[in-house]
């Protein structure tokens, strides 16, 4: 028979490294049965530093103060990459502040009545993805082909046989 889920959500700001515009959500889904409920804490950005999220699983089971199955997720946002990764990629990184949000966010769910039900909805629109960006990426790539061009095949005719007699001479 099908079950009735009880369903809370809590949202939140924080001010923590990697986590884009401070977006933090705590979603709790529980049946009427009485099964031990599902606790989703999402938060915007583009990945998570090892172990943040096993600390971020422990403050958000030790602010519900039960059994319950967690999961801590991010959207995989690149908003903020853009197109160098090397110069602005940030991982969701570990701070207090961001664990006491989890918590008091969590915490909220022992105290607040859910809504009983779930609905399903769906929209369309459209994303400006890379904005400007694009360009920029456009831009570098038209001058990184020329290059490529003529270093590939200098690698391949030249540099390679170089480098495979050498090594052959040699006895290796």
């Amino acid at each position: 028979t099908p079950v009735k889920p009880l369903v809370k959500v809590a949202v939140g700001k924080v001010n923590a490294p990697g986590v884009i515009e401070g977006d933090v959500c705590t979603t709790l889904i529980a049946g009427e049965d009485g099964r031990a409920p599902v606790i989703l804490v999402y938060l915007r950005g583009n990945n998570i530093a090892p172990g943040v999220r096993n600390d971020l699983i422990d403050a958000a089971r030790s602010a519900y103060n039960g059994k319950a199955l967690i999961e801590v997720l991010t959207n995989d946002e690149h908003t903020e990459t853009g197109i160098k990764p090397r110069i602005t990629y940030v991982p969701i990184q570990r701070s207090k502040e961001l664990i006491e949000t989890v918590k008091g966010l969590v915490e909220e769910f022992r105290e607040a009545r859910g809504v009983t039900g779930l609905a399903l909805s769906s929209t369309y629109m459209e994303v400006d993805v890379l904005g400007k960006s694009t360009y920029r990426l456009l831009h570098i790539l038209r001058k990184a082909f020329p290059l490529s061009a003529t270093l590939i095949p200098l690698y391949i005719f030249v540099l390679s046989p170089i480098t495979a007699y050498t090594v052959f001479s040699l006895g290796f």
